[in-house]
């Protein structure tokens, strides 16, 4: 197991530290889970192969604290990155002013004329609808691509806040956290309507209840319209430097989120110091609550300095 997997892996780079320690918790439940015999019996088993389950499972707990101790460095070095390559609502903000996003919103208009869409045309529509849904839901990708246009029908409107609540059945959660809600302004609920009567029976099969569809006219696949979040950024001009993801989304949502908090916690005055639960607050806060206490202490030792001097 370790000649054959964990080093070649670490060596050449193909997994994080954070996978392999992954894949081997997963193999030590399998192995406690084979002896129960529920999928299959004991006396299939001879005792060589039982005692060989036995060394493995007990040598896996120390290739973990291993593979932890020699890339450490690797979650650092993640949270450093995502320190400095953050989104800012401000990024976000761009959308609307955005080339492509102008074309949707002529496209729309052009729509209520009942125009004949072309494919290039019908992708940009639909791609804007995505990203604008996504961003201003900070939703992951799944609840998007399982939207049934019935579920939209059935949305319910709220006079408070002037926008619209669809519920999804199916998403990555549902089990634990029921039905996700994609709630949407009075105004991209409008945009959705008339994709829904103008845009989308020109492409959509007249079978298929899904939402939002491709230009075969077929529902999105699991993880597709993550790919087409990244591409629909980068021509529109936002953030070149960064790969916008729906996850970068959601982290500046829950990072907006956490900083609005009246119960947010202070860093702790050493890092060691915090409790492992606390991981609340953002790594850029703490680099720069550190660089204050090191200033501090430098102006403190070269006063000291100055006062032994005199």
């Amino acid at each position: 197991m370790w000649d054959k997997f964990c080093i070649p892996k670490l060596r050449n780079k193909q997994l994080t530290g954070n996978t392999i320690k992954t894949y081997l918790r997963s193999l030590e439940y399998f192995l406690k889970f084979i002896p129960k015999g529920l999928l299959y019996k004991n006396e299939y088993l001879d005792q060589h192969q039982k005692s060989s389950m036995l060394s493995i499972q007990e040598c896996l707990p120390d290739y973990r604290v291993v593979i932890h101790r020699r890339t450490g460095h690797q979650v650092t070095t993640r949270k450093v990155d995502e320190a400095f390559s953050r989104i800012l609502l401000e990024d976000l903000r761009q959308v609307e002013a955005s080339e492509p996003a102008k074309l949707a919103f002529k496209l729309l208009g052009l729509a209520q004329e009942n125009k004949q869409f072309t494919q290039t045309e019908f992708l940009a529509v639909c791609d804007y609808l995505l990203v604008t849904t996504l961003y201003e839901n900070a939703s992951r990708p799944g609840p998007l691509e399982n939207c049934l246009l019935s579920r939209f029908q059935q949305a319910t409107y709220s006079e408070s806040t002037d926008c619209y609540t669809i519920l999804v059945n199916k998403h990555k959660s549902m089990r634990h956290q029921g039905p996700a809600e994609l709630t949407v302004t009075s105004r991209l609920y409008s945009y959705l309507q008339i994709y829904i009567l103008k845009v989308r029976p020109q492409f959509a099969d007249p079978g298929k209840d899904v939402l939002f569809v491709k230009d075969d006219g077929l529902g999105f696949r699991a993880g597709t319209i993550r790919k087409r979040v990244s591409e629909y950024f980068s021509p529109a001009g936002i953030r070149k430097d960064v790969c916008l993801t729906s996850t970068n989304i959601r982290k500046m949502v829950s990072d907006k989120a956490y900083e609005m908090s009246p119960t947010k916690k202070t860093p702790h005055k050493s890092p060691h110091e915090a409790p492992r639960k606390d991981g609340g607050f953002q790594l850029c806060h703490q680099v720069e609550y550190r660089l204050c206490n090191a200033c501090s202490r430098a102006d403190e030792w070269h006063h000291s300095r100055v006062r032994r001097i005199s």
